[in-house]
């Protein structure tokens, strides 16, 4: 156990390893931690795209005349100069252009804001990079306050975390406190598709920060490791009322055997390394017995 995490977080990384280690909790938590990833990733996709869009707004804005109404401020949006300055660069601004026709700008209205523009000149290789603050009129979209808000650590959100953001942050606290780890990103066999480093990153930054970012959050913690628990416990529920939907005695004793190993929460790979098949031989069993 790690000696840096705090008392009470130890016991929650205690009983975390308590749920993953009933039949089927670790494969569960993994799979809602590579939802998580695969959420997060999103975002990040839409983040770089905003940026983006963003750069070439400010872009174009650099190139015009610092005493151009797009780049003065004043107390009313230049609503119209911007709809033409638009409409002079169709290719260029062609998203843009084509959201007017049912959202116009006039509605929107437009926010003085400011932004970095790039202007090294020559190579980036052997030149230092340079930048310089522009100010203008943009779209509200392209506001710096409409940056898309992207939180490896979800704790920091004021809204309602999704299940998969709360059993992330319980498996963070519990890899944090013990070696085996619920990551299920480590141990990949080679050859297989996707990277490691990349798929990982964002669950190992959370494991890295988890420690200063759960400072004074005990209670949201352990209220997430309640509804993680009941999430499980729903889980096991709906196995054992479809046991109970199962005609035992039309089974062989092959497939009572499986099913009995998969109502109790046991994924393929664990039924089949148990009774020494491969995963297939499991799958084709359970969908004989109409059990998948």
């Amino acid at each position: 156990m790690d000696k840096d995490i705090q008392p009470w977080a130890k016991d929650i990384a205690v009983e975390v390893n308590r749920l993953v280690s009933k039949p089927g909790g670790m494969d569960k938590f993994r799979n809602k931690l590579k939802q998580w990833s695969v959420h997060h990733s999103k975002q990040l996709k839409e983040l770089k795209k905003w940026q983006n869009k963003r750069q070439r707004c400010f872009k174009k804005l650099a190139e015009l005349r610092k005493d151009s109404p797009l780049r003065k401020y004043t107390s009313e949006p230049p609503i119209k100069e911007w709809e033409e300055w638009l409409n002079k660069h169709p290719r260029y601004f062609k998203e843009l252009i084509a959201r007017l026709e049912d959202d116009p700008i006039r509605e929107r209205g437009l926010k003085w804001d400011w932004g970095y523009v790039d202007t090294t000149k020559g190579s980036k290789m052997i030149s230092k990079m340079i930048s310089k603050t522009i100010h203008g009129w943009v779209p509200p979209e392209l506001a710096l306050s409409a940056e898309p808000d992207i939180d490896m650590i979800p704790l920091r959100r004021r809204r309602p975390l999704r299940l998969d953001e709360k059993y992330a942050l319980l498996a963070a606290v519990h890899d944090h406190g013990f070696e085996e780890s619920i990551n299920p990103w480590l141990n990949r066999s080679p050859g297989t598709k996707g990277d490691n480093n990349r798929d990982s990153l964002p669950y190992d930054v959370l494991c890295y920060n988890i420690v200063d970012k759960i400072e004074s959050q005990e209670s949201k913690l352990r209220r997430y490791l309640a509804h993680v628990e009941a999430d499980l416990k729903a889980r096991y529920k709906k196995k054992a009322k479809q046991r109970k939907q199962v005609d035992l005695a039309k089974l062989t004793p092959r497939e009572k055997e499986v099913y009995e190993m998969t109502v109790k929460g046991f994924s393929q790979a664990q039924v089949a390394a148990k009774l020494k098949c491969t995963k297939q031989n499991v799958s084709q069993i359970l969908k004989r017995a109409k059990l998948k």
